[in-house]
């Protein structure tokens, strides 16, 4: 079976944006996020390879009850979400704005949707994580052009818990 990008997007084009695929068997709908969706460069995601992305991540985790639907809205009962590091490597990775944009948005409204609104704190310590891991790799490259990258991840981290905290 082979499936290529142009392929997904059209078929998505079609789908419920809260993730809803009956036309689709659940082999089909895993390998389409793991096999395809994750194996792109998160550098080369654009709007709509991000939508398919949430579309998914959505299906998954309603699908395995880690995200319980709550009529339009929904609840994250689990901090063990499917794509989870992805959905974060995409926040820190992007280099199209809007898909930056849509991936922290997303990130802020699943720390906001927990059904135990302690676990936010598990948000706080992955953003320091990346942020201490973004600092080691600048102490090691030294300052300039080499630590670009780093800088903006510490950025986007710092970004992410101020918003996070204001909610």
């Amino acid at each position: 079976m082979s499936f290529t990008l142009p392929t997904v997007l059209n078929f998505l084009k079609f789908s419920n944006p809260l993730g809803e695929f009956n036309i689709l068997n659940e082999d089909i709908i895993n390998y389409l996020f793991s096999d395809i969706l994750l194996n792109i460069q998160f550098t080369s995601y654009t709007t709509p390879i991000y939508h398919c992305f949430e579309s998914f991540f959505m299906y998954l985790n309603k699908r395995y009850e880690l995200i319980k639907p709550d009529g339009h809205n929904f609840k994250v009962l689990s901090l063990d979400l499917i794509g989870i590091e992805s959905l974060w490597e995409l926040y820190l990775n992007s280099i199209d704005p809007k898909v930056n944009q849509k991936a922290q948005d997303f990130l802020l409204k699943l720390a906001t949707k927990l059904a135990d609104k302690n676990q936010r704190t598990y948000f706080i310590d992955v953003s320091m994580k990346h942020i201490e891991k973004a600092y080691a790799s600048i102490k090691e490259k030294g300052h300039g052009s080499k630590s670009e990258d780093s800088i903006q991840r510490i950025s986007l981290c710092l970004d992410f818990i101020v918003k996070l905290l204001e909610e």
